[in-house]
């Protein structure tokens, strides 16, 4: 049984948090974590738990390629969530965003495109940084990792 984390990350914020799930999840399921560009568009029969990261650029998520915005250009989660071919496991979502009445939460926005795909959701959350390059706000690493273990502790078998 294993954990499948993949995250988009454009100044480092968004890697370090799921980097801190990733060690939550650890507690109870191996983790591989992985960018877009490199994550498996067919999940695998061992794999247990779907976690998606997204980090928050102009109002939304994930700037694709080729509109204009190059220094920003990777490979998106918006993109990846496209081809993917899911099995109907449980899944969660999270993003990172430097706080502001304007920012907007693409963890919802995964979050909806996950259910459409037939997967479980198991909730999201946001995490706050310390403006566009971070750091993290102070607690937001913890506040992670502790995501990551009660997203662990749903998988668990209850002990009888």
């Amino acid at each position: 049984m294993r954990a499948l984390l993949v995250y988009e990350s454009r100044f480092g914020n968004t890697e370090s948090v799921a980097r801190a799930v990733a060690a939550g999840l650890g507690t109870v399921v191996r983790v591989d974590i992985h960018t877009p560009a490199s994550a498996p568009v067919v999940l695998g029969d061992d794999v247990a738990l779907l976690v998606v990261g997204a980090p928050t650029h102009a109002l939304g998520h994930g700037v694709p390629e080729g509109d204009g915005v190059d220094r920003y250009a990777c490979a998106s989660v918006r993109d990846w969530l496209e081809t993917l071919h899911p099995a109907g496991i449980p899944a969660a979502s999270f993003d990172t965003h430097a706080g502001g009445p304007f920012t907007g939460r693409p963890a919802r926005t995964v979050s909806h495109r996950l259910r459409r795909l037939g997967l479980q959701l198991r909730g999201h959350e946001s995490f706050c940084a310390k403006g566009v390059l971070g750091p993290m706000e102070d607690g937001e690493l913890d506040h992670a990792q502790r995501w990551g273990e009660n997203l662990a502790a749903s998988l668990a078998p209850v002990p009888s």
